[in-house]
């Protein structure tokens, strides 16, 4: 086999010689740069096919905008929300002002009432993990309640045939205007990892102010009316007063809170957040308190809120 070999070489000119080297040396050179290019696209085909992406999640879904919070990466949300309330209240409840005619006291009982609104807050969003986060809301809410009714005052006036005093029927309404600062310290948890979510907690909130109008007319009896300081009657049957600033509120005022709301995302790092939610009072609305007369009723009203907002949370 040698001597053939050596006897082929003698024969094949020797640029077909070098040439077949060639051949072999660049057919080595294009198998190499087959296993470099492999190598680096291989890691590429991987991540693409459902590889760990940028949150660390195996298969993932691509699409960043819909993914909650915490699996953005995400451990802070800031934002606002804003929207109308609603308060129906329960109980028995008496308000009093002095009268424009005497010394005396003007009083009307109510059975319940309520009242619309608007509210503003800042709101932030801790996620805890996946599903669960803290929400913190500090805010301002403004409402006008009303509070309407007939009633019997036992003692309004002296019955001139008796000399005694005598019960009469009023029909009163008062109208405050109510601001408060409020805030709701809430747990999150989601229902779905990229929408609907239950909201569950406490809620503060303060009086920072209220003004009014107090208004009564006399029903019953038709000769009675309002009386002077000398208790001669002025024939005056019905009063409004501006400017009434009702007292002896509790504040502030401690409640339970249940609400709901979804994520709709707007672009990568904002969304709209709607909301529904009620709050529930749990101490009294006024104090009995501060009642001049005990004949007054005691007050003893509670209120139930209903809160819709929109919001806006960006992630940071």
């Amino acid at each position: 086999m040698r001597i053939e070999y050596i006897l082929f070489l003698s024969i094949v000119p020797r640029p077909v010689f070098a040439a077949h080297r060639f051949h072999q040396k660049r057919t080595t050179s294009m198998h190499a740069l087959r296993i470099v290019l492999l190598s680096l696209l291989l890691p590429v085909t991987v991540t693409a096919g459902g590889g760990p992406d940028s949150t660390g999640l195996r298969g993932a879904p691509s699409g960043d905008v819909l993914r909650p919070l915490q699996l953005r990466g995400s451990s802070l949300s800031l934002g606002f929300d804003c929207g109308a309330q609603y308060a129906k209240y329960f109980g028995t409840h008496a308000y009093t002002v002095q009268s424009p005619f005497s010394p005396a006291m003007l009083w009307s009982k109510f059975d319940g009432g309520d009242g619309f609104g608007f509210v503003i807050r800042g709101v932030a969003d801790i996620p805890v993990t996946p599903s669960l986060g803290v929400i913190a809301k500090l805010g301002y809410s403004r409402r006008e309640d009303t509070y309407s009714g007939a009633f019997e005052n036992p003692i309004f006036y002296l019955d001139p045939a008796s000399g005694f005093p005598a019960p009469a029927m009023l029909d009163g309404e008062i109208t405050l205007t109510m601001e408060f600062l409020t805030l709701d310290l809430l747990l999150r948890y989601q229902l779905m990892p990229t929408s609907w979510y239950v909201l569950g907690g406490f809620t503060v909130s303060s009086l920072l102010g209220s003004s009014g109008s107090f208004a009564q007319k006399i029903v019953n009896p038709a000769s009675v009316s309002y009386t002077d300081t000398q208790l001669i009657p002025t024939g005056v049957r019905s009063v409004t007063l501006s400017g009434f600033e009702a007292k002896s509120f509790n504040t502030p005022r401690f409640g339970l809170s249940l609400g709901v709301g979804t994520w709709i995302p707007l672009s990568q790092s904002a969304f709209l957040t709607p909301e529904l939610s009620a709050d529930y009072a749990l101490n009294v609305f006024r104090d009995a308190a501060g009642q001049p007369l005990n004949f007054i009723p005691k007050s003893d009203v509670r209120f139930l809120t209903i809160t819709l907002t929109a919001g806006l949370r960006f992630a940071l």
